[in-house]
């Protein structure tokens, strides 16, 4: 059986790999970030205004929006 997914959560998945990729982490410690700051959601949320830029400095805006959080607790 063959799983569509939507734009979005390919967007949010492919995201997840890259910032893996780019930050030199493993998937646990990415993983705790993303559920920690609910960037899974933000991505998904965000999608039509970041899925047109490059992958660098989407994962400058995921740690910019980590630190918004971290000064408001989001």
């Amino acid at each position: 059986m063959k799983m569509n997914l939507s734009d979005e959560c390919q967007f949010a998945i492919a995201m997840f790999e890259e910032y893996k990729y780019i930050k030199g982490i493993s998937g646990k410690e990415a993983l705790k970030l993303f559920d920690k700051y609910g960037l899974y959601s933000y991505l998904v949320d965000s999608y039509p205004y970041l899925h047109i830029f490059g992958s660098r400095y989407i994962v400058m805006d995921m740690d910019d929006y980590m630190k918004k959080c971290d000064a408001k607790a989001c």
